[in-house]
């Protein structure tokens, strides 16, 4: 089993012990054409302090792995494998132990904060209820950091906010009130599933800069499809595919010379570089082809390529890529 072990450059952080720590995890949900194999044998290392993310297109399974992570799977998925938070086996963990955890310990800022953010409360009650979440806080104390979180994600006037109902803010306004309540309690970890999706540029690039703020003192995780966004903000990112992860890399030796074919579409789509499509589409997750996932789409395809599944291979500079051309 192949496990993500970078060293990236020093001075980064991530010299420090994983805090989380995932291993063969498979995500599964029942489906009339078979099983959708939504994440397939997944290892990656999340360290102290990183800011680790995966990219990939959507549908690919990284919001389910987000949901794996936070235990908020449904109830129909079936599941296997390990991921270990702070040298603990969440999945061995009774479901009261995980509520404690989540949000406490490892919090989350979902993707649409328009489903997300609960209609008939205010933003002040659902911070309130963020907030009691860290240890030793009062109700008093709740109240008296209201303000002070709101300001910190740059929110102006908050004390008309925190009496105004989701509906009553724009896009970007509820994006930052979803940070808000994710960084609350001060989790040792933060998993973002696509923070800046639905934003226009100007929004999206204060909603980097604040995630970048944040990074200084957290270990994120983030998953995207925002290539901008990984750039700017990521240390380590993983490439993920139909269900599986095909690349692991330094972040600026990424975007420097991307690895797995994949990757190489992906970035050749940027407007930035020349703006190519890639050509085809994902297969089926219920339909996975024997061979490499990517081979149909794939212009360095070779015959191995349509009957073995390739591994992660690991490369000089601790890079990983799943592709026959690196073997």
């Amino acid at each position: 089993m192949t496990r993500n072990l970078i060293t990236p450059d020093p001075g980064s952080g991530n010299g420090s012990p994983p805090l989380l720590e995932i291993w063969n995890l498979k995500v599964h949900f029942p489906d009339d054409a078979g099983p959708v194999r939504a994440v397939d044998s997944i290892d990656l290392t999340v360290r102290e302090k990183e800011c680790f993310g995966i990219i990939g297109e959507s549908g690919s399974g990284k919001t389910v792995l987000c949901l794996a992570i936070l235990g908020l799977l449904p109830g129909d998925a079936s599941f296997s494998g390990e991921i270990t938070f702070k040298g603990e086996n969440l999945f061995s963990m009774p479901s009261r132990e995980i509520r404690k955890i989540r949000g406490k310990e490892i919090g989350a800022i979902f993707q649409n904060p328009a489903t997300s953010l609960d209609p008939v409360f205010t933003i002040g009650d659902q911070l309130s209820e963020a907030l009691s979440r860290g240890e030793g806080f009062s109700k008093a104390e709740v109240n008296t950091n209201l303000i002070h979180l709101l300001n910190r994600v740059s929110i102006q006037d908050p004390a008309l906010r925190i009496r105004q109902y989701p509906h009553e803010l724009s896009g970007g306004l509820r994006q930052r009130v979803m940070i808000a309540m994710g960084i609350a309690a001060e989790p040792s970890l933060i998993i973002a599933d696509e923070p800046s999706s639905g934003l226009d540029l100007r929004i999206k690039r204060r909603i980097i800069s604040l995630l970048q703020d944040i990074s200084q003192n957290a270990t994120m995780f983030i998953v995207t499809h925002d290539l901008e966004l990984a750039e700017k903000l990521f240390e380590t990112l993983a490439v993920m595919y139909a269900g599986e992860i095909v690349e692991i890399s330094g972040c600026k030796e990424f975007f420097k010379a991307p690895m797995h074919p994949f990757s190489e579409g992906l970035l050749n789509s940027l407007p930035s570089r020349g703006m190519q499509p890639i050509p085809g589409s994902s297969p089926s997750l219920t339909a996975l082809p024997e061979g490499c996932r990517f081979f149909p789409r794939c212009r360095y395809a070779m015959e191995i390529c349509k009957n073995k599944h390739p591994e992660l291979f690991s490369l000089t500079g601790e890079r990983q890529v799943r592709c026959f051309k690196y073997a």
